[in-house]
């Protein structure tokens, strides 16, 4: 005897399968993504080469784009215009002054988003500088998120959904 009704797992595979229909102007819902470097702290421990921010965490994903596991990445699920946003708090641990970007790297050849620290001497001193830009992304680039410093140790990221983050929307085609 065949079953009246369906699993939960089954009811939202199709969920998914309707929210990722295309039609003229583009996915019927846009594609979004909210990442962050959640409880833990993470520190930077190496001077003059990319550090990927391991952002572990998600507001929200409604395509399952992003990466919050193994590779830390998103990849575009849909080509188009997006609204991308970084920012990372961090803490100087030290007393001398430093340089220090925060970058987006598309497919690990480009940057594609900068953020520049220039910290004076002042150790515990916390910064934040948050840096945006609309991009036009093909379906299967990727994008990552990365520090670099010129002083050891001199970097926590500090950890929180308001504190270090990377986030995408879709705007259109």
């Amino acid at each position: 005897m065949k079953q009246a009704w369906i699993t939960r797992e089954e009811y939202e595979k199709d969920q998914r399968t309707l929210s990722r229909r295309l039609d003229s102007r583009g996915p019927m819902t846009p594609p979004a993504f909210s990442a962050y470097l959640t409880t833990a702290n993470q520190s930077i421990t190496s001077t003059g080469a990319d550090v990927k921010i391991q952002l572990n965490a998600e507001l929200f994903d409604n395509y399952w784009a992003f990466d919050s596991v193994t590779n830390y990445r998103w990849t575009c699920p849909v080509t188009g215009k997006y609204q991308i946003n970084a920012a990372v708090r961090i803490t100087n641990a030290s007393n001398n002054p430093a340089t220090i970007y925060v970058r987006l790297k598309l497919n690990n050849t480009t940057y594609i988003l900068m953020a520049l620290y220039e910290i004076a001497m002042a150790n515990g001193l916390t910064y934040q500088r948050p840096a945006s830009r609309l991009y036009n992304f093909a379906a299967s680039d990727y994008v990552e998120m990365f520090i670099v410093t010129d002083q050891q140790p001199i970097t926590v990221i500090q950890a929180g959904s308001i504190a270090t983050f990377f986030d995408a929307h879709f705007i259109g085609t």
